[in-house]
This record gives structure tokens, sequence and C-alpha cells, in this order.
């Protein structure tokens, strides 16, 4: 027998019993349960909010499912989902504005969201399209040690790049002067780290890092004020006659 019309994920009991040509019906045979597929979901145009530099919530639509169906809902920073960073499952309270929560992921990187609903038999239905969105910029930390190649004129300050994708590019400045209003040297680059020129002897030198988007309109990160370093002092220089008015005492 075949039946259609029937409601998505709902399962279904069936028994059957034959009927003889005098009419006479033999009991009933119970046949075993089974479950209707689960209906694709769908992702709403609006499909992310909460999106910061570790975290995002994600935004889906249950439109033929009965309540409480369950999902599996996937993240990649992969397009072709060849590799997963983050999975959930869960159950879908209502039809539309459904959410789930992603955490403690990669900083300034695009993620990819798909999703799909599962059936009382455990049976996936087909996954949406990916939508995607780009985590925001985390600021830079301090490197330890901050300052390397250190001389009399030169020295080489360098950060961490905190929990940013590889790809991230930073500006960078460096001056004398702690709130980098003169003397300041710039960078932006995908190194960690900046080699100003034209130093000071004994000079302590200062730094501020910012992460920049890699996904406008996303903004950049905070300046972050990381630890610099000091250029090398001078050796005194040896006179020709370093003594005077030498007397008995003095």
């Amino acid at each position: 027998a075949s039946f259609s019309g029937l409601p998505a994920n709902t399962t279904f009991y069936a028994r059957v019993r034959s009927v003889g040509h005098s009419g006479t019906a033999s009991d009933y045979a119970t046949i075993s349960a089974t479950s209707t597929l689960a209906a694709a979901l769908t992702i709403p145009v609006s499909s992310f909010t909460g999106v910061s530099a570790a975290g995002l919530t994600a935004i889906f639509d249950n439109p033929s499912n009965p309540l409480g169906t369950a999902y599996l809902a996937l993240l990649s920073t992969a397009a072709d989902y060849s590799v997963i960073n983050a999975s959930a499952a869960g159950t879908m309270p209502s039809a539309s504005g459904n959410t789930v929560i992603f955490s403690g992921l990669i900083s300034n990187q695009t993620h990819y969201f798909r999703i799909a609903a599962v059936n009382h038999n455990s049976v996936l239905s087909a996954f949406t399209s990916a939508a995607s969105t780009a985590t925001l910029p985390s600021p830079p930390v301090s490197a330890s040690p901050s300052a390397s190649n250190v001389a009399l004129t030169q020295l080489r300050l360098s950060w961490n790049g905190s929990s940013n994708a590889s790809a991230t590019q930073y500006t960078a400045e460096v001056s004398s002067h702690s709130d980098f209003t003169s003397g300041v040297q710039s960078f932006t680059g995908i190194n960690t780290y900046a080699d100003p020129v034209g130093l000071w002897p004994n000079t302590t030198y200062f730094l501020r890092v910012k992460a920049l988007s890699l996904a406008p309109p996303n903004p950049d990160s905070a300046w972050a004020n990381l630890t610099g370093g000091s250029t090398l002092a001078e050796a005194p220089a040896a006179l020709a006659q370093p003594f005077y008015t030498v007397t008995y005492t003095s």
C-alpha cells in the first residue's frame, strides 16, 4: 500500500489483515512503525547575530516539521566543508527564529553555516545552502620578549596575533612618545613585527598595534598598546688626557 500527503517527520504505525472470499477477516498483524522524512530547513536573509571575535549566533527557520524536531548544524572555515570547525545538535522549539550559538571560533575568519533536520529514525534531510559571515578581529597582545635585534640605533618590536586568522594583516605604530603624537613610524602587513629605522641610542620606543578586518564592513580591532623596547646606550668615549690637576690626595 502507498500513502501520500503525510506530514513530515511523523511516526506512523501500520497493521494489516486479510479478507477471504467469504468476507471473513483475519486478525490484524502489526507492521513495524516508521517515520516520514524531515523537511529541509531554511536560513533567512539576516542569518547571523551576536557576531564577535570568538563567536556568533546563527538563525534558521523550520517551516514544515513538527516542533521538537531535531537538527544538526555545521560550521566550517572552508566553503566546501572539507574541515568542520564546530557542530551543534538540538531540537527546534519554534517554526521561525531558531538559533544556534557557536563559541571559541577563530577571529577575523569567514565561517560557513549550514543545517539539516533529523527525523525520528535519525535520517538527515538535505542540508541548507551555506550562509557565511566573518568573526571580528581580536586586538593583538604583547609578545615575550617584545624586543629583539637590539642595538644602538635599531630594534625589532614583535607582538602576538592572538586568536586572529593567519591571513590577518596588522598596522603597527612605533614612537618615542607614549601618546604617539609625533615621530611615529607606521607599518602595515602580515608580519607580527616592526623594524623601525633611524632610532636614537638609549631611548624607549612605544608600540601600538591593531588587527585589520579581512571582511569589511566589519571594523578593525581596537588599538592595543603593547610592550615596546629600548635601544642600547652608547659606551663612554675615552679622553686623550683623562686626568687633570693630579695631586697627592686627589
